[in-house]
């Protein structure tokens, strides 16, 4: 299994499985990840198991046990995935979290499925795969099976993108396409960079305003920001803008 593509940085396809929707109370049952390096052939295949199958409300395996190694082995890697933008990295950001390790979607390079297939023919991963891959899914299919399903997905749906072909077949031209959110820094959407690349609120009273500037100089409002009901992965993106700043200003 190869990928159609240019890679100037391993990709990892991934696939969670969740006890419930709620990112900030739910937790990953099962994680599949393939990483694809520079040669364009899988690497590595990964299941990490987040709660037990025998006792999911009580047995809880520890995430923190794996955090570091999994953190590590997400290093410089995007990631493409089928609706992952609004699910399933959401997920993985708040188990790092509650693990204490400092892991976000900065410069990272995403391409969603989702998007990929809601630009072409908008319907659900299974009628997509039916039209692109001309064969159902299987009935009952493990998280293992779907992401392998999704590699295939991917590839077939490529092909059918109406653009040059060099251009496609770069990662960071299906980003720009098929990332949901563009132009965002954190898992919500909460900041993104203007057409000056620096990175602004797009929330709040000072929503469109470089951040840095309006912490430096309104350090009152910093400090309520990190404490606000914001996720943990937006907040400490904002303390890493305003350190930098901070640095840059007493060189």
């Amino acid at each position: 299994m190869e990928l159609n593509i240019l890679l100037e940085q391993p990709i990892c396809f991934i696939k969670a499985n969740t006890t419930g929707n709620d990112p900030y109370k739910d937790r990953i049952k099962e994680l599949v990840v393939i990483k694809f390096e520079k040669d364009k052939k899988p690497i590595s295949f990964t299941r990490l198991y987040s709660l037990s199958e025998e006792d999911k409300q009580d047995k809880i395996l520890p995430f923190e046990e794996k955090s570091k190694s999994l953190n590590e082995f997400f290093k410089d890697c995007g990631f493409i995935g089928y609706d992952i933008r609004n699910r399933d990295l959401i997920f993985l950001i708040q188990e790092f979290n509650r693990a204490g390790e400092t892991f976000s979607l900065y410069n990272r390079k995403i391409v969603d499925l989702r998007t990929m297939y809601d630009k072409l023919n908008p319907t659900n991963f299974e009628l997509a795969y039916k039209k692109y891959c001309g064969k159902n899914l299987p009935k009952d299919s493990s998280l293992q099976e779907e992401v392998f399903n999704s590699v295939e997905l991917f590839n077939t749906m490529l092909s059918k993108v109406n653009r040059k072909e060099e251009d496609k077949k770069n990662v960071d031209n299906l980003s720009l396409w098929f990332n949901p959110l563009p132009n965002s820094l954190d898992c919500k959407g909460l900041i993104i960079l203007n057409t000056d690349n620096r990175p602004i609120f797009n929330f709040g009273p000072h929503k469109g305003k470089v951040i840095s500037e309006i912490c430096l100089t309104e350090p009152e409002y910093f400090k309520f920001v990190i404490i606000s009901d914001i996720p943990k992965d937006t907040i400490n993106i904002i303390k890493s803008i305003v350190a930098k700043a901070t640095k840059q200003i007493h060189k």
